[in-house]
Parts: C-alpha cells; structure tokens; sequence
C-alpha cells in the first residue's frame, strides 16, 4: 500500500468528517422545526375558551357535547359544565338530534359523517369546532337503566327450580363515601353475604377504558339475576350494551358466557351473549306485534360467575 493511496484516505475521511459537522445545524433545524409543529397541534387554554363560548353561544337543550378523540379528557375542565354525569358515561351517541364536536387537529368522529349533517364547522386555534345535525334519530320511550331504582323489581331464580328470592332495595348512607353517589340513590341487595351480589346503577370501565353508566347485574351461580319492570309503553325495539369491568373482561382466561335475556308481553324476544374479551357489545330486539304489553324482563345468567362483573344497558325505543 502507496504512501499516496493512504495520504488519499485520510483526506477522504477528513472530507467526510467535515460534511458531518455540516449536519448538525440541519438536524437541529429539523428539530427545532418538528417540536413547533408538534407545539402548533397541541391546543392551550385560549384555544379551549375560544371553544367553549362557540359551543355556549349555539347550544340548545339536549344538544350532546363530544371532544374527539374521546380520551383527550383536559377540555372537561372548560367543557365539562355542559356535560352531565350520565352524558359523559353514555353507551353510545344514538338518540341525540344534535352534537357538538370539538376535535383535536387531524381527529374527527366518521360515524357521524354516515348517518348526520354538518351544520356548520368553526376553527378555535387548533382546535376544530363542529355542529352535527341527526334528523333521523330514533325516540327513546323508556330507559331501563333511568328508572332501575322506582320501577323495577329484583329476584333471583334457582336455575333447577324452586321459590325465588327476592332482592331488597337499601337507600345508600346519606354521610360518608359512596363510589357511584352522582347516579346511584341505592341498590338492591340479593345475597347479603356476597358484596358484589347485587343489582344497581353503576359507571364501569369498558374494555376500552371508557367510562359506561349501565346496570350492574353480577351472575351468580346457580340462580338467575330477574329484574322485572312493569307499565313500561309500548315500543318498537329495545336495544342496548352489554359489557364487563375492564380488569374482568382483560383476562386472558377463557370463561363461559353471560346471557342477557330480554322478556316482554310472556315471551322471550331475544338473547345477548357476552363473551369474554368482547368489550362493550350492542344488542337490538325488535318487539314483534305484541310489544311490550306493559311488562319488560332481563333476566342474567352464567354457567360460572367467577369474575363476571357484568353490566348492561337498555332502551326501549321507537324504532
């Protein structure tokens, strides 16, 4: 090897070397570029007032207010007072004629697209304001979950037959801390001994970690769950969710399934299956003829209850 051929080598590195250095403002324009552009997508407290008053000044009673994506929890803090506990913990978005979406840059709600209008769109900073309308939307003529406490009747039934136990509704304490206090005036109380043998109005992670307002109705074994309701109108189906806690329905751990069936005018008119690891599940009914004739049943049951924290909702709606 040439004393030339190495003396060539070293400059060729040299060279190298050099545009390297050339780099390293590039890369540091690159990201000084990037954080601004992240910075210009993340929305402060202006954007969120300018929001909120463009949301206050159209708002209508009964109008929904949404935030996309769902988990960007901080705008509650300026939106939540048009957010009731019930609202914020919904089964879904279906029975509101108009909602109010505010959306983070590059985040919109595409259900909404497919079945409503937009009625108009504003831009608060970063943030992206949309009003939705939803002509067609179905009526709610009785909500199972709403009216759990005044119209409703608890029992377990034994699975091999016999007289069935009825569950007794206690008013929660007036003093000290009550978990689910906002949406819950009491419960009603089957098995004494078991703490989670109960029947109530809950708010529940889902399997995606939103929060559900449902009716609690843990299986137990051997029995089934009956929540009865009577002088319930008459209606064209009943439909709703079914679900489980989040660190019940995570278990990578086969167990067999809920069944949710749904009784009315003396015959079943259908049965949901709750699997686990199947999230938050919809069920739809249709009513048949018959109706309702006044009387609804849900009846809970598992072949094993271990860990089957389960909740549901339902509505009887129009169509």
């Amino acid at each position: 090897m040439t004393t030339a051929f190495l003396i060539g080598r070293v400059r060729g590195v040299k060279r190298w070397i050099q545009l390297l250095w050339l780099l390293v403002p590039a890369l540091a324009l690159v990201e000084v570029g990037h954080h601004v552009w992240i910075e210009s997508r993340v929305p402060d407290s202006r954007d969120w007032q300018q929001a909120t008053r463009l949301v206050e000044a159209g708002r209508q009673a009964g109008d929904l207010v949404v935030i996309s994506p769902w988990w960007a929890s901080q705008g509650f803090i300026w939106l939540g007072r048009f957010v009731t506990v019930e609202q914020m913990a919904r089964e879904d978005d279906e029975g509101y004629g108009r909602i109010w979406e505010v959306a983070l840059p590059g985040h919109r709600q595409e259900g909404y697209e497919k079945k409503g209008k937009l009625l108009k769109e504003d831009r608060a900073g970063c943030l992206t304001v949309r009003l939705w309308s939803f002509p067609r939307t179905p009526a709610t003529l009785f909500d199972f979950v709403e009216q759990v406490e005044t119209r409703a009747r608890v029992s377990m039934v034994p699975s091999a037959g016999g007289p069935e136990e009825p569950c007794v509704f206690r008013a929660n304490p007036k003093t000290g801390l009550v978990p689910n206090a906002a949406v819950q005036g009491g419960k009603f109380r089957c098995d004494q001994r078991l703490a989670w043998n109960y029947v109530a109005r809950e708010v529940i992670a889902d399997l995606d970690n939103r929060p559900r307002l449902c009716l609690w109705a843990h299986p137990i074994d051997g029995k089934r769950i009956v929540i009865e309701f009577s002088g319930v109108p008459e209606g064209g189906v009943i439909e709703g969710h079914t679900g489980k806690k989040y660190e019940a329905d995570r278990e990578h751990v086969e167990r067999p399934p809920i069944l949710l069936q749904v009784n009315a005018a003396g015959k079943t008119v259908g049965t949901a299956m709750h699997v686990q690891g199947g999230g938050w599940m919809p069920y739809s009914f249709d009513l048949g003829p018959e109706g309702t004739a006044g009387k609804v049943t849900f009846e809970v049951s598992s072949a094993q209850a271990g860990m089957a924290h389960f909740c549901f909702t339902a509505k009887l709606r129009d169509e």
